[in-house]
C-alpha cells in the first residue's frame, strides 16, 4: 500500500462557473493544470500560457481598517513565480464574481481568445 496517494483536486462551484463562462466565450482551457514546475492553475490556456486563478476566501486577508480584501502572501508568491515561468495570470476574486448578475457582466470580466 502506498504511503501517499495523489488525489485529483475537485474544482469548486465557483471554478466550474468561471470555467463554463470561459468555454462559452470560446476560451479553450484545461482545469486544474499543473505546470512543469509543479504549480497548479485553476484554469490554464496552454498555447498562450495564460492562467486564471479563481480565488476563494482562503486567498485573502481582511484589512482591519477598511474591511477590504487583500491577497495573502502565498497567493502573491504563486502569482510572482508563475510570472517568472512565463505565465500571464488573471485573478477572479470570489467577492467580485459573486456580484456579477448577468451573463454579459461575467463575459466582460474575463479574458478573450
Amino acid at each position: 500500500r502506498q504511503a501517499h496517494t495523489r488525489t485529483m483536486p475537485r474544482p469548486s462551484r465557483l471554478q466550474c462557473d468561471v470555467s463554463a463562462a470561459l468555454f462559452r466565450l470560446g476560451w479553450t482551457h484545461d482545469v486544474e493544470y499543473v505546470t512543469e514546475e509543479g504549480l497548479s492553475l485553476d484554469v490554464a490556456q496552454l498555447r498562450s500560457r495564460h492562467g486564471i486563478e479563481v480565488d476563494g476566501p482562503s486567498h485573502y486577508l481582511r484589512d482591519t481598517e477598511n474591511g477590504s480584501f487583500v491577497e495573502n502572501g502565498a497567493t502573491q508568491l504563486k502569482t510572482r513565480l508563475l510570472g517568472q515561468f512565463g505565465w500571464t495570470i488573471t485573478h477572479v476574486p470570489f467577492f467580485e464574481w459573486d456580484h456579477l448578475e448577468s451573463e454579459a457582466e461575467k463575459r466582460n470580466s474575463l479574458p478573450r481568445g
